[in-house]
């Protein structure tokens, strides 16, 4: 009876002794989270049509120049209709965000079709950028074709937001 009485005061020393090394752990040790808040929001929109008939087509009037400040970070998104009408095999359209007339990559948004369907759907993009570099961007997007390009291949009622957090 002995060994078993200082067996079981061994055993709630221990986990007496777990219990505050987690308390610690919780209190003291884990990093402190803070919220991000939203500093700056911009917004562009263009209900008209735009035509996907070459590579690197710059969408017109859909652009925004965002300055980030120093520890802030880069949030965009950006959100498409697509009309998409194969006209000879397989045609993909890809489209990527552009800072500074560069395009951002990953991430890409692909839509396809194969030869003589016509698809009409939605494309959403999003890019995060935690550790972007302080300055003035310019924001844009650049839609590539990959096969034959047809002129019915186009984005409609888009939207792009920028937003920068800190």
């Amino acid at each position: 009876m002995a060994s078993s009485k200082g067996l079981t005061i061994l055993a709630l020393i221990i986990g007496i002794g777990g219990l505050g090394m987690s308390g610690y752990t919780l209190l003291f040790a884990l990093p402190v989270k803070t919220q991000s808040t939203i500093q700056n929001i911009w917004y562009a929109s263009n209900s008209n049509s735009v035509s996907i008939n070459d590579f690197d087509t710059i969408i017109p009037d859909l652009s925004i120049a965002a300055t980030v400040n120093p520890g802030e970070s880069l949030h965009i998104f950006f959100n498409s209709d697509v009309f998409f009408y194969s006209q000879s095999g397989i045609e993909i359209l890809y489209v990527y965000i552009s800072l500074n007339g560069i395009k951002v990559a990953p991430p890409v948004a692909t839509f396809g079709a194969e030869f003589g369907i016509k698809v009409w759907g939605t494309l959403s993009l999003q890019y995060s950028n935690l550790t972007i570099a302080p300055g003035l961007y310019n924001i844009g997007i650049i839609a590539d074709m990959a096969g034959d390009a047809s002129p019915e291949e186009s984005l409609y009622d888009m939207t792009l937001l920028a937003f920068t957090c800190a």
